[in-house]
This record gives structure tokens, sequence and C-alpha cells, in this order.
């Protein structure tokens, strides 16, 4: 009984023990930090420009529509190869094809108007990817003698890998003027980077943040009316001492 009761005791001091050794920790000061959010915009000439177009036929029965649609597509591929597009350059979308109906109005003795097929229309879309947007006139041009009147164009670049490799670098070396300014200003010092990650983005700025720090830049001597905006946030923080 004596045994058990010393064990007992020599066990409660052990837990006391770790008590009085382990409160301090938990009473610690938090880690001090400064969070900031960060947005670099780059603008870059496209190399690429997809010109997008539909072509579509009418006729009375389903068959026939899509008949004259094949005998269109092979036509204007041939125009845009002959033109100088490779062929390999030229996607198309699969066949579409639906009634074409409309209202036809009833006599007096007849009653309401009723609607009627008038026939199948069948469509496709083309997509000419071009790689020397300078000859984006001439295709246009040429497509229009095909009876093909409208366009749309879609700018783009094929760099956009690289692209994003520099708005990051703009990113963190904004995000980090940013932060040496507010340590600054509260007359601390930046100490370690304690985490960073990029931010979703809406209408060119950081959800979090719609003030946020940003850096701009144009990428090439001479920016054109259709660059591309590449935008990218990144929220960094860091330990002040």
């Amino acid at each position: 009984m004596r045994t058990h009761t010393r064990n007992l005791l020599a066990s409660a001091l052990t837990c006391l023990t770790f008590t009085i050794f382990a409160a301090p920790s938990a009473w610690a000061a938090p880690q001090r930090s400064i969070e900031v959010d960060a947005q670099a915009e780059l603008e870059v000439n496209p190399d690429v420009v997809d010109l997008r177009f539909d072509v579509s036929v009418l006729r009375k029965t389903p068959k026939a529509a899509v008949r004259e649609l094949r005998t269109r597509e092979r036509a204007i591929v041939s125009i845009l190869t002959k033109a100088g597009l490779p062929l390999k350059q030229i996607r198309l979308s699969h066949i579409r094809l639906y009634q074409q109906t409309e209202y036809k109005r009833g006599s007096m003795f007849k009653g309401r108007s009723k609607r009627v097929i008038v026939g199948y229309k069948a469509s496709k879309t083309f997509i000419a990817c071009i790689q020397n947007i300078s000859k984006l006139a001439h295709f246009v041009e040429t497509l229009a003698s095909s009876k093909v009147t409208s366009f749309s164009t879609t700018f783009r670049s094929t760099k956009i890998t690289l692209h994003k490799k520099t708005l990051r670098e703009m990113a963190v070396k904004a995000a980090k003027e940013k932060a040496g300014e507010l340590a600054k200003h509260a007359g601390v010092k930046l100490d370690l980077v304690k985490s960073i990650k990029e931010v979703t983005q809406y209408r060119g700025y950081s959800r979090s943040n719609a003030f946020g720090y940003s850096v701009r830049r144009s990428r090439g001597s001479s920016v054109s009316p259709d660059a591309i905006k590449l935008t990218l946030g990144i929220r960094m923080a860091f330990t002040i001492k």
C-alpha cells in the first residue's frame, strides 16, 4: 500500500513539473509579421491571330443541306490553302443541323397563325490560325470572295509561359517594395519570408485587395492596339524584427 502511494505521488509530481515547464511556451508572444498583396501587369504584342467565321446553308431536306455544306467546306479550305495558309492551321467544328421554321399567318376563316418548317440549316465553324498577323487582311479579302461576310478575330500569344515567369518576378519585386515601405513607416525591419502564394484575379485586381500595390510594364519597343494584357497577383508575408 505504501509503495502504491509513493508511485502515485511521483506521478503527480511529474505532471506538475511538466505543467510548470510547459506553460511558459503557451504564453509566448505570437511572431510578428507583415502581409501584403501585389499585382503585376504586362502588355505583350500578340504573335498569332485566330480568324473565326461560320458557314451555313439552307435546303429543303437535311441530306441536301449537309451535302451542300460539305461542298462549300472543301471549296473554302481550298481557297485558304491556295492563299498560303497551311492545312494544319485550319480547324473545323462538327456539323450543326437544325430545322428552320417561320410563322404562317392564318386567314380570317382558318384561325391562328402556325409555325411551319421551311427547310433545314446546316452550319460549321472555321478557325484559321494565322501566324503572320500582317496577312490577316489578305485572308479576309480572300474569304469575302467566297461569300463569307461575318468574321471575328482573337489575338493571342504563344509565349504565355515565358510571360508568366516575368510576371511572377515583377509581382514578387513589387511585394517586397511594398512590405519594405510599410516596415520603414512602422519603424521595424523585414526579416524572413513567411509565406507566398498567387491570389485569384478579378477584373485585373485581387479580390482581397482591390487597391493593391501594382507594377506595369510593356514588352517590346512599341505596343500595338491589339496588345494582350496579362495580370498576376500574389500575397506575401514577412516576419519582422
